[in-house]
């Protein structure tokens, strides 16, 4: 139909809630069918507690419309993503995805466990290969970011439309590390099928550390640009191996395979 969906709040009132656990859980809005796209009210998720925890949950936002999809927005001190647990945002119509949003005041986890091979956790914004909008974008600011055995946050396209800029504001250190099959990375890609461009990605942290086949990566498989991977960095990148069981390297990588210019790779 043409009405607009409500958004969903969490939260103690105007304060933050002390704990807030999805265990199994969804969280999702989505909106279908044709509408004013510039009077449409977007179907917001807002979450704010000290202390957030998911355990194979997912929180979504899609649009199936020409209207826009909502907003992902998690505000607090710690976030804990773990057990297959993600947050997304995509279009699969001509609407543009929202933003997710994540200001944590400490720490932002992804934590896989190398016992369960199927336990990858991820925070994706994505055009689905039938969408003809745009990504909005992934914004992170927190004091660490720890991906380990199995997470990642990526930006992608697999249709007609830009994947979003992916801006990570870290006062302290972003850790990748630990085996899994899927492996922990940072990306924002233009895939084979897609046309459009890459926002890239931006990152401002004390230290970067990448372990056991961990990589950053902006590329084009697809028609258009791979944007530029900006690095600011006040301490160092460091690129090893912790695990031997890790055959892989770890690597930041900025290129174009078909039709496109890649912006590469700056580091301060």
């Amino acid at each position: 139909g043409e009405g607009n969906p409500g958004s969903i709040l969490i939260s103690n009132g105007d304060n933050n809630a002390e704990n807030a656990s999805l265990t199994n859980s969804t969280i999702s809005t989505e909106i279908k069918g044709e509408g004013d796209r510039a009077s449409a009210t977007p179907a917001n998720i807002t979450v704010k507690a000290d202390n957030l925890n998911l355990d194979n949950s997912t929180i979504t936002a899609s649009t199936r419309s020409n209207r826009d999809g909502g907003n992902i927005s998690l505000e607090g001190s710690n976030l804990t993503l773990s057990n297959k647990s993600s947050l997304r945002s995509d279009t699969s119509g001509q609407g543009d995805t929202g933003f997710i949003n994540l200001n944590m005041e400490k720490d932002i986890l992804l934590l896989g466990q190398l016992e369960i091979p199927d336990s990858f956790n991820l925070i994706t914004t994505k055009v689905d290969f039938e969408g003809e909008g745009n990504s909005q974008g992934i914004k992170i600011k927190s004091s660490n970011l720890i991906m380990k055995n199995g997470g990642a946050i990526t930006s992608s396209t697999n249709g007609i439309g830009d994947a979003g800029l992916i801006d990570i504001q870290v006062t302290g250190d972003i850790i990748l590390e630990g085996l899994s099959f899927e492996g922990n990375f940072i990306a924002a890609t233009v895939e084979s099928d897609a046309i459009g461009n890459s926002q890239g990605i931006n990152i401002s942290a004390s230290n970067i550390i990448l372990h056991d086949g961990s990589y950053i990566l902006a590329d084009s498989e697809g028609i258009g640009n791979a944007g530029l991977i900006n690095l600011q960095v006040s301490g160092d990148i460091l690129l090893g191996r912790k695990n031997l069981g890790s055959g892989s390297s770890n690597y930041i990588s900025a290129g174009v395979s078909e039709q496109g210019n890649s912006a590469g790779i700056k580091i301060k």
